[in-house]
């Protein structure tokens, strides 16, 4: 089991287009990122803890060596930075409900949240 707190280094992911081109317009190839993410996830035994799809980018974090509830934050409020919903957990491509414990029946990408185990400062 994992071991967060606000200190507990972790990866934090973005990855852009080239020249910022809105390749993931669309839910379908959203669905296509969230598919190889969690191709990745399993075949690599990633936990994964928050993510954003942009029409541009994506932003994940998964366990390393970074600060890690300032970057959850930011991930999910970053497509409402970018005008796409006025609530974070509104935005499909997020993981924003599932950290509210309000996830959809079928989230477009598992998270690994059930192996975090919170200690106290």
């Amino acid at each position: 089991m994992t071991r967060i707190s606000i200190d507990t280094p972790c990866y934090f992911i973005t990855s852009v287009t080239h020249d910022r081109l809105p390749i993931f317009r669309t839910d379908k190839l959203k669905e296509i990122v969230c598919n190889a993410l969690n191709e990745a996830r399993k075949s690599a035994d990633l936990l994964y803890f928050a993510y954003a799809i942009m029409s541009d980018h994506f932003h994940i974090i998964t366990d390393g060596k970074r600060s890690f509830m300032q970057k959850v934050e930011y991930i999910h409020n970053n497509p409402v930075k970018d005008g796409l919903t006025e609530h974070p957990e509104d935005y499909l491509y997020s993981s924003a409900r599932i950290w509210q414990r309000r996830p959809l029946e079928a989230e477009p990408l598992e998270m690994n949240l059930d192996q975090i185990e919170w200690r106290q400062r």
